[in-house]
């Protein structure tokens, strides 16, 4: 947040103002002993709001307040319990979790095991009062003016390793994820990268087409900042999901030998 100041007297005991620490409201800054007496003049520190982050040849259609919800999903079977994110407001929607395990379905050549990436799933639910369906790349915005398309199809298939669908019931929203048809490297490497965004920055924005929608909510939202705590690489959530996904693999290595 950027500061300004404007010239605050105040005229309190020195032993009722606590100068060094203080925490109340509103705080008070450059503070100066008053003459020759026990009393302090200060400045009233005044927060001025940094303007929301407007992605790049779009036109903003909303500005959506709201907070983020952490829950903690439990463990299945051998797997570690793993963290899930929500921000949800006005029919905006964007979640992502972490994805445990290694992937279903996985070939492994050479019976050898992948190393370990972290990897986080996006998923989008939009009104189509802000998104028309198939208006464009549906893309997620960091405050560092990176980005991440979770989707961008034409159609609905999946084919083209993007998944999308638009509802015509009276929700009428717009789901946009990374499709299941999608080929497993491409899937786990978009997954990595998405993990990689959260580790140091948040979401501040999502666009499709010229469209975007901006996100209101405090930079210290704990919710993300707690998120953020636990997927870091020398966190015990990162040991623990990689200790599960060589176990997975070292299973399924072991079962092939055997056949």
């Amino acid at each position: 947040m950027q500061k300004k100041s404007g010239l605050f007297a105040v005229i309190l005991g020195l032993s009722l103002f606590p100068v060094m620490g203080q925490s109340a409201e509103p705080k008070m800054i450059n503070c100066k002993p008053f003459q020759d007496t026990k009393y302090f003049v200060c400045e009233k520190e005044n927060l001025v709001k940094k303007p929301l982050f407007v992605p790049p040849n779009t036109t903003p259609v909303a500005t959506v307040k709201g907070e983020w919800n952490l829950k903690i999903e439990p463990p299945e079977r051998l797997s570690p319990s793993v963290p899930d994110v929500m921000f949800s407001s006005h029919r905006v929607e964007i979640r992502y979790w972490v994805e445990s395990g290694a992937m279903a379905g996985k070939k492994i050549k050479d019976h050898t095991p992948e190393p370990f990436k972290l990897r986080v799933v996006p998923n989008v639910e939009i009104g189509q009062e802000y998104f028309p369906c198939f208006s464009g790349a549906v893309t997620l915005w960091f405050e560092n003016g990176q980005s991440f398309i979770v989707s961008d199809v034409k159609n609905d298939d999946g084919k083209d390793g993007f998944d999308r669908v638009c509802r015509g019931d009276p929700d009428n929203t717009m789901i946009s994820d990374i499709s299941i048809n999608t080929p497993y490297a491409e899937k786990r490497d978009r997954e990595y990268e998405f993990a990689k965004l959260l580790i140091n920055h948040r979401i501040v924005a999502i666009s499709s087409g010229k469209r975007s929608i901006l996100l209101d909510y405090p930079e210290d939202d704990p919710a993300v900042q707690k998120f953020r705590e636990l997927i870091q690489p020398d966190g015990d959530l990162y040991y623990n999901l990689k200790y599960y996904h060589d176990y997975e693999l070292k299973i399924e290595r072991e079962g092939k030998d055997s056949e």
